[in-house]
């Protein structure tokens, strides 16, 4: 890719003149759960603004890395192939949860947008955290990685449900993260068996460490010593959340 291409479509961190000029106004906060404007934009951006940039259009897939997160052992196959070959729309790993303030009101949009599109209402445990019934327990997945199939994140549905959450003006005023969004948009319009966990992947979040799934408390504790070894890392406590959502 040329990078002058890059260069000409830098994305706008400002707040979209439609929701500027609403009615009734809409009350954006200066700083929300410690994000600003700009940072709030960038959140917006990451769910599913960048699908419009116009030097993606030639891609069929998308990896993210989240700042701050390290993987600490190197891919042994290239996950790109592995998502190919097994007819995967989506993959991620998981490093932590958000701050369920940053998802009041998404639930209440989400279940609105079902049913102003006459959809059925399905979304599996497995990727949002659903409870049982139609309960939103509002905790969200943040992800170490993602790696996506551009025409599923491009798919009619899933991108006219962003542009409904867009529209509320939710990512500025209520500081809704872009985890929380592409999550009820993977496990709403994805099916599970093209969902992939990235499940045996040891990631390090800061002081943090969530070691592969089934591992024994002695086998975290081995690794725990190795990557402090190599990489001359100092891990937190064992009751982080990152290891419930990897054990």
């Amino acid at each position: 890719m040329n990078p002058s291409l890059i260069l000409e479509e830098r994305m706008s961190l400002d707040v979209p003149a439609y929701l500027k000029y609403r009615m009734p106004p809409l009350r954006i906060p200066e700083h929300l759960f410690g994000r600003t404007v700009k940072e709030r934009s960038l959140c917006r951006y990451r769910a599913g603004e960048f699908l419009r940039i116009g030097v993606l259009q030639s891609f069929d897939w998308f990896m993210l890395m989240e700042p701050g997160v390290r993987i600490l052992d190197a891919f042994s196959f290239d996950p790109f192939v592995f998502m190919e070959s097994e007819q995967l729309d989506y993959g991620y790993a998981a490093s932590g949860f958000d701050a369920v303030e940053t998802t009041a009101g998404l639930w209440d949009l989400t279940q609105e947008y079902f049913l102003h599109e006459d959809l059925p209402f399905a979304i599996p445990e497995r990727v949002a955290h659903i409870a049982s019934g139609s309960d939103y327990d509002r905790s969200t997945i943040y992800p170490a990685f993602e790696i996506a199939k551009m025409s599923a994140l491009r798919s009619k549905l899933m991108y006219k449900f962003f542009s409904y959450i867009d529209w509320s003006g939710g990512f500025y005023s209520k500081g809704y993260c872009a985890p929380a969004v592409r999550q009820l948009q993977i496990s709403g319009f994805l099916h599970p068996d093209r969902i992939h966990h990235f499940r045996t992947l040891p990631i390090q979040y800061g002081p943090f460490l969530s070691p592969p799934l089934g591992f024994t408390e002695e086998e975290v504790q081995r690794l725990r010593k190795k990557y402090s070894e190599k990489y001359g890392l100092v891990f937190g406590p064992d009751e982080h959340p990152l290891f419930a959502i990897a054990v």
